[in-house]
């Protein structure tokens, strides 16, 4: 059964320290490695859950939860920003990718006109600023 307790002492040298219970104000005692992450030292006063197991003579914390997230944060390991900006330039480059392609697609879809290979006469036009003469169009 989980029991909560507190953090009331810690001995950084020997990295291990007492947990005074909530519901019966019994100390456990504990080390450092019994926390989920031993980099992060235990802070007094700190709210925790944990195992009491019972050894030759005094009580031991074990599987110790810690209740408060400020002090529980891990250090953002260098690999995993390193898979971070990885992961961010594939992003970019899968996203360019992608728009390179809907552009081509539209490229693609143009509207194509046939060409024109003669004309004989034009009867009416509709928009034209001004022509002086055309002698001959090879081709459009």
């Amino acid at each position: 059964m989980f029991y909560k307790g507190i953090v009331v002492q810690y001995d950084a040298v020997d990295q291990s320290g007492c947990i005074e219970l909530v519901k019966d104000q019994r100390i456990v005692y504990f080390h450092v490695s019994d926390f989920p992450n031993a980099e992060i030292q235990p802070q007094l006063n700190e709210r925790i859950k944990c195992l009491v197991v019972e050894s030759e003579d005094s009580l031991k914390a074990n599987c110790i939860v810690r209740l408060d997230i400020k002090n529980s944060v891990q250090k953002v390991d260098p690999y995993t920003e390193l898979l971070a900006e990885m992961n961010k330039a594939q992003s970019k480059r899968l996203s360019r990718k992608s728009v390179l392609t809907r552009l081509r697609l539209l490229n693609d879809t143009e509207i194509r006109h046939p060409s024109v290979e003669s004309v004989e006469s034009v009867e009416s036009v509709e928009s034209v600023e001004s022509v002086e003469s055309v002698e001959s169009v090879e081709s459009v």
